[in-house]
């Protein structure tokens, strides 16, 4: 059997890695009510690109309104992630910065990555048993710009963010 590429193997690995750890962030955040709190900073800044928000076929103006909308009407949540996929989308995502980097991005810090996701969900209020229904989620990470485009990492700053999000209930 042949080996893959070199560069192939670089975006398996980014993807791979970038998805991960997704999933090993943002589900629990959404599963802990005070988590819920934090997760417009999964988002791009909203400015010149703004993310694109559908839950349920519903656009959601905003990270901050998909905040306050877990926060307000969601008193108890459990996501079960059961699988998923990554890809490499744009090997050297350029929108909104890295403008003056020209040299070639070897390690993937400046690609796009499709995490397509699959599981189940129980919303419910507090003390009361909830119904599990499947869900699938479309997620198109990007690199930080803050991050990835500075000299000095912040602290526990997220290096990457979310730029467009389809999730839907399936059953």
């Amino acid at each position: 059997m042949a080996s893959l590429p070199e560069d192939v193997k670089v975006k398996l690995a980014t993807s791979t890695s970038v998805a991960q750890n997704f999933i090993d962030t943002y589900y629990p955040a959404l599963n802990n009510k005070n988590g819920r709190s934090s997760l417009a900073s999964f988002y791009v800044k909203p400015g010149n690109t703004n993310p694109d928000i559908i839950i349920n076929g519903n656009a959601i103006s905003s990270p901050a309104d998909l905040q306050k909308l877990f926060e307000t009407q969601v008193q108890k949540a459990q996501y079960d992630v059961q699988s998923y996929d990554a890809h490499i989308l744009n090997s050297n995502y350029n929108l909104g910065g890295f403008s003056h980097q020209t040299q070639a991005d070897k390690d993937r810090k400046r690609a796009s990555v499709i995490v397509l996701v699959s599981g189940s969900v129980k919303y419910g209020k507090d003390n009361e048993e909830a119904d599990v229904r499947g869900f699938t989620e479309s997620v198109v990470l990007v690199p930080n710009m803050e991050v990835t485009d500075s000299k000095s990492i912040k602290n526990k700053a997220r290096k990457w963010s979310i730029a467009s999000q389809n999730f839907r209930l399936v059953t």
